[in-house]
């Protein structure tokens, strides 16, 4: 049987308890990997365009070296929370 996930918190603990009790987490940090490879195969399948406002906004960022600085820079200011379980996926 696969192993739960390992919270480091009693927080994380009674969090991930609720999610799985009401059916929105997988059981299983393993059938939570499945999960989201299978998310992951779907969205590059399915060809998705951002809504027009979405996409103008994308490209603003991308396209202003000033706006995408300060953009990238506003996330490295966040205060990094605690580790509930961590997933690496590289495209």
């Amino acid at each position: 049987m696969a192993q739960p996930y390992e919270n480091p918190t009693p927080y994380a603990d009674k969090l991930h308890k609720r999610l799985v009790g009401s059916g929105w987490a997988p059981p299983t940090e393993a059938a939570l990997h499945k999960f989201i490879k299978r998310e992951i195969h779907n969205a590059k399948q399915a060809n998705l365009v951002y809504l027009p406002v979405i996409q103008e906004f994308k490209d603003l960022i991308e396209t202003d070296p000033n706006i995408y600085m300060n953009f990238i820079q506003m996330f490295k200011e966040v205060p990094q929370p605690a580790k509930v379980f961590e997933i690496k996926y590289t495209h």
